[in-house]
C-alpha cells in the first residue's frame, strides 16, 4: 500500500518455425518426352530441391537443386515410361523430408511421313523417298495405277526411306502412298503420284547384208524392244535421194531386188516406235559381179524307213541343177546319188538301206558359173519291220494255213476298229498281236471267235501289223489306220 517495488526483468528466445515438406504434388502437361511437376506453397519456404528418377531406376537426378517456383519442367523423358519424382522444402533451419509421386509418359505419337518425292523415273521403274519420321519403327509403300483402285504393297516393313518400284510401264501415271509403323501404332498414309518416262525408241543394230547377189541383196537388223515396225530405204552410195523399200515391215530381214551388178549401194532402217520413230542406222553392201551360187538350205529327211529315206532340200537362186550323195556315216567314202536334171527338182529317194543305220547325205548347187559347197544332214533308218503276207492263198497247204485258214481284216483302211476274220480256226483258239511298223508290240489277246474286233481308234494315223498265231504257225497282216 505504500508503493511499488523495482521490476525483475528475464528472457526468452522463441522455436524456430517448422520446416513442413510439399503437399499438393500433381504433375500436368505430359508428353512422350516432358511432363511438368507442381506442389504447393510451403509457408517459411526459402526455396524447394526437385529430383526424378525413371521408377525401375536407384539413383536420382536432380531437375533443380533450389528453386523459388513451385513447378518445374522435366525434359528428355521417355515415351510411355513410369517416373518417379520428389520435392522437399528448404528453410532458414534446414530442409524439410522429400515427399514423392508418380507420372507415365505419353506414348510418342506415329507422325505420318512428309517429304514425299519421286525421283530416278525411267519406263519401267521409279524411287519413292520420304522424310525420316521420329519414333517410326518401319514403313509401308503401297502404289497402284492412277485408274485402279487396287493397291499394290511394294513394301510392308522397310526401315529405308526409298523404295525403287520396277515393272511399270512407260508413260503411266501411277499413285503411291507411304505409312509410318510405331509400336503404338500406324499414322495414316500420306500419298503423291508420278508419271514414268515415254518408252524410247531406239536406233536398230545389229545391221548386215546377206544373200547378195548381182541383183539382189538380204538386209538384216536386230529386234528393238517397244518396235512395231521399221523403215528401210536404200541408194546407190553415189545418189543422194534415198528410195523406200519397205515402209512399215514387221520381219527383222528385207529382201532389196533390182540392183546393178558390182555396185555400191547404202541402206538404212529406223524403228517405229508408238511413242515415235528412232534415229536411221547406215550400213553399205556391194552387189556381186556375176550371179552368186548358193549351197542348198533347209534340208530334211523325209519317209524314213528300214531301207529307203527320201532326201529334201530348198532350191537356191541361180541354181540350174543339183548332185546329191551319200554314205554310212562310219565310211569316208561318199556314193553319188543323182545329179538332177532341172532345177525344180528339190528332192529324191534313196533305196537299199541298212535298218538302223546312221547315215550323212550332202547336195551342192550347180550355177552357171560354177558350183556352190555342199550343204550336209544325216538320218537313221528305221529298225527292220515284221514281214507281211500280202497273199495268204499263196501259202498252199502249209502248216499255215492248215491252222488259219480264209484269213481276212476288214475295214481296212479303218479308224475306229477292224475286224480280224479267222476262218475255219482247227486248234480251237488263236493269238492276236499288234505291232506298229517298227516292230513295237501295241496289243496282245487270244481269241476263240472266228470274227474278232480289235479297238485302233487310239492309235496314230499310219500303217500297222496285225499277226495271227496259232502254235506253231502264223500269218502277218498289214492294216492302215486312218486320221
Amino acid at each position: 500500500t505504500g508503493g511499488s517495488s523495482v521490476y525483475t526483468q528475464a528472457q526468452f528466445t522463441t522455436a524456430a518455425a517448422p520446416c513442413n515438406a510439399p503437399a499438393g504434388l500433381t504433375t500436368t502437361a505430359i508428353t512422350a518426352t516432358s511432363a511438368t511437376v507442381n506442389w504447393a506453397t510451403v509457408t517459411g519456404a526459402i526455396d524447394y530441391t526437385v529430383e526424378y528418377k525413371l521408377n525401375s531406376a536407384s539413383t536420382w537426378t536432380t531437375a533443380a537443386a533450389a528453386t523459388t517456383a513451385t513447378s518445374v519442367n522435366l525434359t528428355g523423358l521417355a515415351a510411355s515410361t513410369l517416373y518417379d519424382w520428389r520435392v522437399r522444402t528448404n528453410c532458414t533451419g534446414g530442409s524439410s523430408v522429400y515427399t514423392q509421386a508418380q507420372f507415365t509418359t505419353a506414348a510418342a505419337p506415329c507422325n505420318a511421313p512428309a517429304g514425299l518425292t519421286t525421283t530416278a523415273i525411267t519406263e519401267t521403274s521409279a524411287t519413292v523417298n520420304w522424310a525420316a519420321v521420329t519414333g517410326a519403327i518401319d514403313y509401308a509403300v503401297e502404289y497402284k495405277l492412277n485408274s485402279a483402285s487396287t493397291w499394290t504393297t511394294a513394301a510392308a516393313a522397310t526401315t529405308a526411306t526409298s523404295v525403287n518400284l520396277t515393272g511399270l510401264t512407260a508413260s503411266t501415271l501411277y499413285d503411291w502412298r507411304v505409312r509410318t509403323n510405331c509400336i503404338g501404332g500406324n499414322s495414316v498414309y500420306t500419298q503423291a503420284q508420278f508419271t514414268t518416262a515415254a518408252a524410247s525408241c531406239n536406233a536398230p543394230t545389229g545391221l548386215t547384208a546377206t544373200y547378195i547377189t548381182n541383183s539382189s541383196a538380204t538386209t538384216n537388223w536386230n529386234a528393238v524392244p517397244g518396235a512395231i515396225n521399221y523403215t528401210v530405204e536404200y541408194k546407190l552410195s553415189t545418189a543422194s535421194t534415198w528410195l523406200t523399200a519397205a515402209a512399215a515391215s514387221t520381219n527383222l530381214a528385207l529382201n532389196i531386188p533390182g540392183l546393178a551388178a558390182s555396185t555400191l549401194y547404202d541402206w538404212r532402217v529406223r524403228a517405229n516406235c508408238s511413242s515415235g520413230n528412232s534415229a536411221y542406222t547406215q550400213a553399205q553392201f556391194t552387189t556381186a559381179a556375176t550371179a552368186a551360187c548358193y549351197a542348198p538350205t533347209r534340208l530334211t529327211t523325209t519317209a524314213i524307213s528300214a531301207t529307203r529315206a527320201t532326201l529334201n532340200w530348198a532350191r537356191m537362186e541361180n541354181t540350174i541343177s543339183n548332185t546329191v550323195e551319200y554314205k554310212l556315216n562310219s565310211a569316208s567314202a561318199w556314193i553319188f546319188v543323182t545329179t538332177t536334171t532341172t532345177p525344180t527338182t528339190v528332192s529324191v529317194t534313196i533305196t537299199g538301206l541298212t535298218a538302223a543305220t546312221s547315215y550323212n547325205w550332202r547336195v551342192l548347187s550347180n550355177c552357171v558359173n560354177g558350183s556352190s559347197a555342199y550343204s550336209q544332214a544325216n538320218f537313221k533308218t528305221a529298225s527292220s519291220v515284221l514281214p507281211v503276207t500280202t497273199n495268204i492263198s499263196s501259202f498252199g497247204e502249209d502248216p499255215v494255213t492248215e491252222a488259219v485258214s480264209k484269213i481276212n481284216v476288214f475295214p481296212n483302211p479303218a479308224n475306229q476298229s477292224v475286224t480280224v476274220g479267222v476262218g475255219e480256226l482247227k486248234n480251237g483258239s488263236a493269238e492276236l498281236l499288234l505291232y506298229d511298223i517298227y516292230g513295237k508290240l501295241l496289243l496282245k489277246q487270244r481269241t476263240s471267235q472266228l470274227y474278232t474286233t480289235v479297238d485302233i481308234s487310239s492309235l496314230a494315223a499310219g500303217t500297222y501289223i496285225i499277226r495271227i498265231k496259232n502254235n506253231k504257225s502264223e500269218c502277218n497282216l498289214r492294216i492302215v489306220k486312218q486320221k
